[in-house]
């Protein structure tokens, strides 16, 4: 159930951003994969999923992740969601698209 949420929530951000879900669980550090992957780690966090759930998708999805890399992705975002509007559009866009779909 948990790791059903995770792949959608990374669906959807996909298809927002117009990449391929494989994508975001690349080694790649172009900004726009990055932002996805950081913006997937803060709506799994805002959906109270423990951070260690999120590391064991990542790595069972090709993409291994440091407790501590994770953290920062998801403060990153919170930042951003305070001060940068195209940030707080495309979050806000994600969520609405999976509130329909919930």
């Amino acid at each position: 159930m948990i790791q059903d949420t995770f792949n959608y929530y990374a669906e959807v951000i996909a298809s927002e951003m117009n990449i391929e879900t494989e994508e975001i669980f690349t080694r790649l550090k172009r900004r726009h994969l990055v932002d996805s992957r950081q913006v997937l780690f803060y709506l799994c966090s805002k959906s109270q999923m423990n951070v260690s759930y999120i590391q064991k998708f990542m790595e069972e999805s090709g993409l291994p992740m440091k407790h501590s890399t994770i953290i920062h992705g998801i403060n990153r975002i919170d930042e951003l969601m305070s001060t940068n509007k195209p940030m707080q559009d495309f979050v806000k866009s994600v969520t609405s698209k999976i509130g329909e779909n919930v």
